[in-house]
């Protein structure tokens, strides 16, 4: 529970933000089908594979949309690390119905913490190239996000899951981003087990952008997850 009080002091200070009356607001819902596990049947092996497809719907009925699949391959050191190489495709559609295209290669390092306040703590370090096919500039951003899920009994659900996760543009590119933090992201949900390997999560997503010019906005997303783990 000291766990769980961190965290709830962690997320405060962006909740507090997101409440400010001069952002600007808008429902949404993403949906996610995650899958990933060991490569090869040797029970030894250290290299992982992941994979997730997501469908983002923002400002629900103005059109303004994000489509995604996202591949990695990882390689385990020792039990609780991980280190991993992905890249991600990304296009997104305006309101006008124009879409954008987006690559990000991306590296990460992921650590696991077990028996803490009776649930397990996860921090994933990851570092984003990212380029539009409409600019010339690579645009590096740095993600922290830390995690906690714990065993619970509640509405069928046996596990609850908090997060917190802050982006940083680590420079100005030629097509936005000025340095320092850009968005970050409150998360809270449940999730249920409906056999081994196999889960359904379903929470709540508070996205906040800190916008370079003109009123900040905050997303409010319905999210909705299925878990495939080999």
């Amino acid at each position: 529970w000291r766990v769980i009080a961190i965290l709830a002091l962690a997320l405060l200070p962006g909740s507090l933000t997101v409440a400010d009356e001069g952002a600007d607001h808008a429902p949404g819902v993403w949906m996610i089908a995650q899958a990933g596990g060991r490569v090869g049947e040797d029970p030894a092996s250290r290299w992982r594979f992941a994979i997730d497809a997501q469908a983002r719907y923002f400002d629900i009925g103005s059109g303004l949309s994000q489509w995604l699949i996202r591949p990695a391959v990882g390689y385990a050191i020792g039990y609780s690390t991980r280190v991993w190489l992905g890249y991600g495709r990304f296009r997104v559609r305006d309101r006008e119905g124009n879409s954008i295209d987006e690559n990000r290669f991306w590296q990460q390092a992921d650590w696991r913490l077990d028996d803490v306040a009776g649930g397990q703590l996860l921090f994933r370090t990851r570092l984003e190239q990212r380029t539009l096919e409409i600019a010339d500039d690579t645009r590096w951003a740095l993600r922290l996000a830390l995690s906690y899920q714990r065993p619970v009994s509640l509405l069928g659900a046996d596990t609850l899951i908090l997060g917190i996760e802050p982006f940083f543009d680590l420079h100005a590119s030629d097509w936005g981003g000025n340095g320092g933090i850009s968005q970050h992201r409150l998360v809270a949900g449940l999730a249920w087990t409906l056999k081994p390997g196999l889960a359904v999560e379903a929470g709540y997503i508070n996205q906040y952008f800190h916008a370079e010019e003109g009123l900040d906005r905050a997303n409010h997303l319905g999210v909705l997850r299925l878990r495939l783990s080999y």
